[in-house]
């Protein structure tokens, strides 16, 4: 019974692993913008509280109990934030460089001997 049961979770297992399919979408000029911005509020949140853990230990009236902690976490808060910063411009530029345009492409068609229009759909992605 015990085998039964355990073969019956290892077929409904393999079921479920094989109808899930992976969504491969591009990220959008949004999700960048919405990234970036997450990013820097992130790292303005860090450096205050790096900035204020700074202040509260300069005065040099605390106690030895919580001094390594905001002696140290202070300074390593605000290091931390520069990274998220660096991140949060880096995905506005993808987002800022991102652009689409409808046109119209005009060619010359040799055998008819006249001028063509078609659509056009341009994409722009700088790296």
């Amino acid at each position: 019974m015990k085998k039964l049961f355990v073969c019956f979770l290892l077929l409904i297992g393999s079921f479920t692993l094989v109808a899930q399919t992976p969504t491969l979408q591009s990220p959008t000029k949004q999700d960048y913008l919405r990234k970036s911005r997450g990013q820097k509020v992130t790292a303005w949140i860090l450096v205050g509280a790096g900035a204020s853990m700074i202040a509260y230990v300069s005065p040099g009236q605390v106690s030895l109990d919580v001094l390594p902690f905001f002696a140290i976490g202070g300074p390593a808060s605000v290091l931390g934030s520069i990274p998220l910063f660096v991140a949060a411009g880096r995905n506005k530029r993808k987002a800022l460089s991102m652009s689409t345009s409808l046109g119209l492409n005009h060619y010359h068609n040799f055998p008819a001997n006249k001028i063509v229009t078609s659509p056009t759909l341009t994409i722009k992605l700088r790296f």
